[in-house]
């Protein structure tokens, strides 16, 4: 069987994941995304990779979880794994530009809106 990797930053939330694994007999491996390291120089480990980070990570203290979260998913797709909700999930997550620039390039409707950074 193929290992199951969540990659999340809030363990609150696996709770309804892991049961539901569990009901099919599978044991998911949590990779809590908000500490630790990420070796570039090789593949992670094989299996299917599920991302759970989310836009929220922020407001709980986790404000580099997201690109941990990133760079481990790019590994994975370029390693060739299968990977549900990959890179351009969680950029359109996080960015509600990214947001707004997909909707327009399917003629969603959208408000005006200006990209602003910076109290000025």
């Amino acid at each position: 069987m193929t290992d199951i990797h969540i990659l999340h930053e809030n363990a609150e939330w696996l709770p309804p994941f892991i049961a539901a694994f569990a009901k099919l007999g599978l044991t998911p491996i949590e990779h809590d995304l908000d500490k630790g390291v990420l070796d570039l120089s090789t593949a992670p480990a094989p299996g299917v990779y599920y991302n759970r980070m989310s836009a929220s990570s922020l407001t709980r203290g986790h404000a580099h979880a997201p690109a941990m979260t990133a760079a481990l998913l790019d590994q994975a797709v370029l390693a060739d794994y299968t990977v549900i909700n990959g890179p351009n999930a969680l950029r359109l997550e996080m960015s509600k530009a990214a947001q707004y620039a997909a909707l327009a390039a399917h003629n969603v409707p959208t408000p005006r809106t200006i990209a602003a950074i910076g109290a000025d």
